[in-house]
C-alpha cells in the first residue's frame, strides 16, 4: 500500500501547508500597557 504519512514532512521540510485565503481556529492574545504599543505590534497588521 502507497501513501504518505499524515505528519512526515515533504522534500523541503514543510509538515503542513495552506493556500490563502484561509481562516484557521488559532487565536491570539496581545497585552500591552498602552493602545498605542498594541496598535505597534508586529501582529497588529494580522488581526486589524
Amino acid at each position: 500500500m502507497e501513501g504518505i504519512p499524515a505528519f512526515s514532512p515533504d522534500a523541503v521540510g514543510n509538515i503542513a501547508w495552506m493556500q490563502a485565503p484561509c481562516a484557521t481556529p488559532w487565536r491570539t492574545v496581545i497585552v500591552t500597557q498602552k493602545a498605542e504599543e498594541m496598535l505597534a505590534s508586529k501582529w497588529a497588521g494580522c488581526i486589524i
